[in-house]
């Protein structure tokens, strides 16, 4: 691949997304492409890239910079397809990190569409032709089984995966899990669910919510507990059960839309729960494994396993999809 690399992602957003775009910014330019972020919705005098990115060390280009030719490539997440529009020649790719925020729809109306772009693009710039594209004219990578068979559901041939790794603060920390362990049971409350609700106000075990941490106090978090649980959507793998498994956590989820399958969360069935609303089953595994958390915790060497082979696998998978 001799042109540029252009990867699409929103400005000042700490979250999966944004994270593992600046992640793929990082991986490809570490096999030696060209490669930059390219932010939108940008606020005027402030730094759209958040500070926890910044260790990535990885190159910055300006939208208005973008070379629309057709030997350089542009990226960009599911949710901000819209974007795509901007371009005419450049090769476009959609990475599918998930599949809930698909903003794609043809634009009809191009006075509105050009409002709609100068505003996600910035002030000043001047979008003088576009190009409505259709889903057929991109390439395709999903970074989750759950993502690569929506894609396939809507016509898409041939999808690449390109599943991106945990963090690079957690894989250069010590992911042994003979540490101190207690009934501590993690949860991440930015997924609310029914049943959490009930947990929580029947407080019957010690809750721990992974809200507003470092990463490091999230490893922490992580090494000091037995077990993470998650009963809310799942739309798609999710950092945070693989986070906890690496770090020697047990793993109890409700089995739903991408945790319903072995390639994305690759856990034995008695730890996804069909009837996740039901308080008394879940009582009654949080209890067991809590108690059992030895014997359990073996019953996810598998997928510790795997997510300690996904930083690998992400940089097969570039060399693969851009490096030729």
């Amino acid at each position: 691949m001799k042109g540029e690399i252009y990867i699409l992602c929103i400005a000042n957003l700490q979250s999966g997304g944004p994270e593992a775009l600046h992640q793929l910014c990082y991986y490809m330019s570490q096999v030696g492409l060209d490669v930059y972020i390219t932010y939108f919705n940008t606020t005027e005098g402030l730094d759209p890239m958040p500070d926890v990115y910044s260790n990535y060390g990885i190159k910055r280009k300006l939208i208005s910079e973008i070379e629309d030719f057709s030997e350089n490539i542009l990226i960009t997440a599911e949710s901000s397809t819209i974007m795509l529009n901007g371009f005419v020649s450049i090769k476009k790719y959609i990475w599918w990190l998930s599949v809930n925020w698909f903003d794609y729809k043809p634009l009809t109306n191009k006075i509105l569409f050009r409002y709609k772009l100068k505003k996600l693009f910035g002030k000043g710039t001047n979008i003088s032709t576009y190009c409505n594209f259709k889903l057929d004219d991109c390439t395709h990578v999903c970074g989750s089984k759950y993502a690569y068979e929506y894609v396939l559901s809507l016509g898409i041939k041939n999808p690449f995966y390109l599943v991106e790794p945990i963090s690079k603060v957690f894989l250069e920390s010590r992911s042994q899990t003979d540490y101190e362990r207690n009934n501590i049971v993690l949860y991440n409350p930015a997924k609310p669910s029914e049943i959490m609700s009930k947990l929580l106000e029947e407080n019957r075990f010690q809750f721990k919510a992974l809200t507003k941490m470092t990463p490091n106090e999230l490893i922490e978090s992580y090494k000091n507990a037995k077990l993470y649980i998650d009963f809310g959507h799942f739309g798609g793998p999710e950092r945070m059960p693989k986070e906890a498994v690496y770090f020697g956590c047990c793993i109890l989820i409700g089995r739903r839309n991408a945790s319903e399958n072995d390639f994305d969360i690759a856990i034995p069935d008695d730890y996804k729960i069909i009837d996740y609303n039901n308080l008394n089953e879940v009582n009654s595994k949080i209890e067991y494994i809590l108690l059992n958390y030895d014997k359990c915790l073996n019953d996810f060497t598998y997928f510790k396993s795997k997510v300690s082979l996904l930083e690998e696998n992400f940089i097969t998978q570039i060399k693969s999809i851009f490096a030729n």
